[in-house]
């Protein structure tokens, strides 16, 4: 028995991708698009000639529940602008970029869809049946929606954010849900940083317009230079934690077992080391402190960045 063939025809408009799909199993409409942009097909009972358009499609999207297209329609927005960071060849510049899309798109960001479906209801012109289709619409261009830019502020996305977090970052029962928040925001930077060199090089005008923390008198770029290292050493320390840990480790345990002959001390011992060795706790430790630490720094770098380009500091 030979497999039934879906009908379909698809088409792009505004970035969005559409598909239209015949659900009558068994049952041939002849699907087509015409040149004029308006879908054809035979009705299925009396096979009587038919065509729909543009506008019913947007009318079966936006029923009484809201509009699902217009989410759609954002995103293929944003993800296309988005798609310029990929362009950009170093970190502050990234910043920027990131900075534009978010002020441009920063109410729409937060009511966006990747994908979205309805069911079409038709009526044949000839015999006044239902006739019935399944659209799907889906942005052509996909990119990364930031998390933060898609949560109400002070809230998580989820738990399983929050147990991210956990997991990632040092975290304490002090810390707020706004600083939780904040902290959604670190993984794109944190990603973005590891190929993207973190340089003043071209980006003067914003070192001197950043609000640095002058105490001691220090320039502007002094400040700029201590916050490049401190960030720099703070991605060493993290590439070191693992091998640092496992030496420190590996070296009480010799240092530990070897200075006792009798099993009762040397089981204690081994105890002790197996507390560091088992779960990776405290690696893991070390590891959360580092990367919120480096996380709060390019935070910080990036709000800066944000706060400039939202005051219109930045444009050329």
């Amino acid at each position: 028995m030979s497999e039934l063939k879906v009908e379909a025809v698809t088409f792009e408009k505004d970035g969005v991708l559409y598909r239209v799909e015949n659900v009558l199993l068994g049952k041939t409409v002849n699907l087509r698009k015409s040149r004029l942009g308006n879908i054809h097909y035979n009705c299925p009972h009396c096979a009587g000639k038919n065509e729909f358009g543009m506008d019913d499609i947007y009318l079966t999207f936006n029923d009484i529940r809201g509009d699902k297209l217009y989410p759609v329609q954002q995103y293929a927005k944003v993800s296309s602008d988005l798609r310029g960071l990929e362009k950009t060849r170093d970190f502050i510049s990234y910043l920027v970029k990131r900075a534009q899309c978010r002020k441009k798109h920063l109410e729409a960001s937060k009511h966006v869809r990747q994908r979205a479906g309805i069911t079409l209801r038709l009526k044949c012109t000839r015999c006044e049946k239902d006739v019935s289709f399944s659209v799907v619409v889906e942005a052509k261009v996909k990119a990364p929606i930031p998390i933060d830019w898609t949560v109400s502020e002070g809230e998580l996305a989820s738990e399983r954010a929050a147990e991210d977090l956990g997991e990632k970052y040092e975290l304490s029962d002090m810390d707020r849900p706004d600083v939780l928040q904040h902290l959604m925001g670190a993984k794109e930077l944190l990603d973005a940083l590891e190929t993207r060199p973190l340089i003043w090089k071209g980006h003067e005008k914003i070192m001197w317009l950043m609000e640095w923390d002058r105490r001691d008198d220090k320039s502007v770029p002094e400040c700029a230079s201590e916050f490049l290292q401190r960030v720099q050493d703070l991605r060493s320390d993290m590439e070191k934690a693992p091998s640092v840990v496992k030496g420190f480790v590996d070296n009480a345990e010799k240092q530990l077992l070897d200075r006792f002959k009798t099993d009762s001390p040397r089981h204690t011992c081994s105890q002790f080391v197996n507390v560091f060795r088992s779960g990776d706790g405290f690696e893991h430790g070390i590891l959360g402190r580092l990367r919120r630490q480096l996380a709060e720094n390019l935070l910080w770098l990036n709000d800066e960045v944000s706060r400039l380009v939202a005051a219109g500091k930045l444009e050329s």
